[in-house]
C-alpha cells in the first residue's frame, strides 16, 4: 500500500469522536444534514422518481432508503438514485479548499451501507 494510504488509514482507524473538536463534529453534522437535504430535494425530480423505481426493479427491494421515495433497494442501488437525486439541483456541498463534492459521493454510499449492516 502506497505510504499515504497507509497513513490515511491510520488516521481514520485511529480517530475516536471523543478527541475531536467540537467545531469539527459540529461542521461534520451540518454537512451530513446539508446532503441529506440535496437527496432529499433532488428525489422529487421525474428522473429520479424513475430512477429509484429502476432500483427497486433492477436490484430489487432491499436495507437501503430510497430518500423521499416509497420503498428500499439494495444499498448498490440506493447509493445510485440517493446521489444522483443529490446532485440533481446542484445543492450539494462543495469545499473551495479541496475542490470537489466530495459529501455527495461519501454519505450516500455510507448511509445505505451502514443500513445494510444494521450500524446505528
Amino acid at each position: 500500500m502506497p505510504e499515504y494510504l497507509d497513513r490515511l488509514s491510520r488516521f481514520v482507524c485511529d480517530t475516536r469522536l471523543e478527541n475531536l473538536e467540537y467545531s469539527t463534529v459540529d461542521a461534520a453534522k451540518s454537512v451530513v444534514l446539508d446532503t441529506i437535504g440535496a437527496m432529499l430535494a433532488g428525489s422529487r425530480l421525474p428522473e429520479n422518481v424513475k430512477l429509484a423505481q429502476l432500483a427497486v426493479k433492477t436490484g430489487g427491494q432491499g436495507p437501503a432508503t430510497l430518500l423521499g421515495q416509497p420503498g428500499s433497494a439494495t444499498a448498490v442501488f440506493a447509493a445510485l438514485s440517493n446521489a444522483t437525486a443529490g446532485v440533481a439541483l446542484e445543492m450539494d456541498e462543495g469545499n473551495r479548499l479541496g475542490g470537489g463534492h466530495a459529501a455527495i459521493h461519501v454519505i450516500p454510499a455510507a448511509l445505505a451501507v451502514a443500513e445494510e449492516r444494521g450500524a446505528t
